[in-house]
């Protein structure tokens, strides 16, 4: 038989116990790898995370860069009609936000209960909790429209915008107001499919809802066109509406956008399907840990939301050059946290699945990767936006003083980018774990007890004008990164087993 022996046991083989150990020693030595990084160590479970986030990342990704693309798209063709039509649209972005910060923050528990229950194989609680979501946010949204109609003729007064575009910005925002209930629908929808893995669905809506939007816009708010091709003369008809033009077109997208969603949901080809029979069914069991969750992003979201619009203020009394630059530098940072947004997404659906399905390491894993990037992505935009800020503010208007003052507040915010970044991702991952309490207060540290006072110190006291008031931003984007990153450090959020 040889040197080795006849066996003494089934799976081992006779011989000398020493030779024994050696034989371990040896295997011990070969197997033996060096210590790595946390959450970043080598093989293929690694290519197994960057894949799914990658997957998840990229379709998301690539709808909130075209989402940013077409709002510059559409700062740039209102832009042509002067820097009183710019301001118009930028008064209104403040009460936008507010708006949209009910659906977003709210379905954020949707979103993760539907992700939790995906990754723990349990497709009947993730119907029940799309079914109820879809119900819910329709009847939240009916009375949000009716309410915005009605009022939105107040709100330009209240949010100290030039007296001069009043008119125009609230009958903009009475349009808008009218595609409030598809809108939301379309946001929850979107949340639930990306809670299940999809973002493929959202992302192609992105797509048609930006190319109707720019289509529109081009045949709405410009006069009719005239050109000559080989000396036959041509009229193109355009509505030649001007910035309600714009508006009719945002609000017909919008429409468009939350139909598709819709008509998603309740196909057959999805991993969660909803019944018109049952969207009205509500139950408790199902809705207290979706409202566990969104209520406090909600909360954390009008907060933020609620503080700009007071932001905003302080920046519309400087005047409609100083509101229109804003607005317009607003739309350029967008290009930071578009991707870090994706980012962020990426994160909560992937923590929400991998905890769901009892995996913590993964999930660990998972929201070191999304930081890396966050901090990747943050850097770039801090170089484009301090060394590139003149042309590009530059791209959407064709006004000096715009310009030069709208650059200055971005080069005021550009070493701000990287922690932006890693604040919004931070967001999302501890949202996957269902802490959502904490970025509620960091948002009242911040954006009340930081940026607004600060905001006015520097635009009133100190005369620092729009780029004081980016200041203040900045500040206060500080203040709740420290604050989420401790929190995120602590890591409370990889032992939030039960919601």
């Amino acid at each position: 038989m040889g040197s080795r022996g006849p066996r003494s046991k089934p799976g081992g083989w006779g011989g000398p116990p020493h030779s024994r150990r050696v034989r371990r020693r040896r295997t011990a030595r070969v197997t033996a790898r060096p210590p790595q990084p946390p959450g970043f160590e080598r093989g293929p479970a690694d290519r197994r995370i960057i894949k799914s986030t990658l997957r998840i990342a990229g379709p998301v990704m690539a709808e909130n860069l075209m989402a940013s693309a077409v709002g510059m798209i559409n700062t740039a063709m209102v832009g042509v009609l002067g820097r009183g039509a710019s301001a118009t649209v930028g008064v209104n972005s403040a009460p936008a936000w507010v708006l949209n910060s009910i659906p977003m923050g709210l379905c954020v528990g949707s979103t993760v209960m539907v992700a939790r229950s995906i990754g723990a194989g349990d497709r009947e609680k993730a119907n029940n909790t799309a079914n109820q979501t879809v119900g819910g946010i329709f009847l939240l949204a009916l009375a949000v429209s009716i309410t915005m109609f009605f009022i939105s003729s107040y709100i330009p007064g209240l949010i100290n915008a030039d007296p001069l575009i009043w008119d125009d910005a609230a009958a903009y925002l009475r349009v808008l107001s009218l595609a409030i209930v598809p809108n939301f629908l379309g946001f929850a929808c979107s949340g639930m499919l990306r809670g299940a893995g999809n973002t493929k669905t959202p992302m192609f809506a992105g797509l048609l809802t930006n190319i109707v939007t720019v289509s529109l816009n081009f045949m709405l708010i410009y006069e009719s066109l005239e050109f000559n091709i080989l000396g036959t003369g041509f009229v193109l008809p355009r509505a030649g509406l001007g910035i309600q033009g714009a508006a009719v077109s945002t609000a017909i997208a919008q429409t468009l956008f939350g139909l598709f969603m819709l008509s998603c949901v309740f196909g057959r080809n999805q991993k969660i399907r909803c019944s018109p029979r049952k969207i009205f069914l509500f139950s408790w069991d199902t809705l207290r840990p979706v409202l566990k969750v969104g209520l406090p992003a909600m909360g954390e979201r009008l907060t933020i939301s609620m503080g700009q619009m007071m932001y905003a203020s302080t920046v519309n009394s400087l005047g409609e050059t100083a509101t229109s630059a804003h607005h317009i530098a607003v739309q350029v940072e967008s290009i930071g946290f578009m991707p870090a947004n994706a980012l962020s997404v990426t994160a909560t659906t992937l923590v929400g699945q991998s905890l769901g399905a009892k995996e913590k390491e993964d999930a660990r894993k998972y929201a070191n990767t999304t930081m890396v990037c966050a901090i990747i992505v943050g850097t770039l935009c801090f170089f484009a936006f301090f060394f590139a800020a003149v042309p590009l503010i530059g791209l959407f208007i064709n006004d000096g003083d715009v310009i030069g003052t709208g650059a200055s507040a971005l080069r005021v915010m550009a070493p701000v980018q990287p922690f932006f970044c890693m604040l919004i991702v931070i967001n999302g991952i501890l949202r996957g774990g269902g802490d959502t309490h904490f970025a509620l207060y960091a948002g009242l540290a911040g954006m009340w007890g930081i940026r607004l006072g600060a905001a006015y110190a520097a635009v009133n006291l100190l005369g620092w004008g729009l780029a004081g008031a980016w200041a203040g931003m900045g500040a206060d984007i500080l203040v709740r990164f420290t604050i989420m990153f401790i929190r995120y450090r602590r890591k409370k959020w990889l032992n939030i087993n039960e919601i």
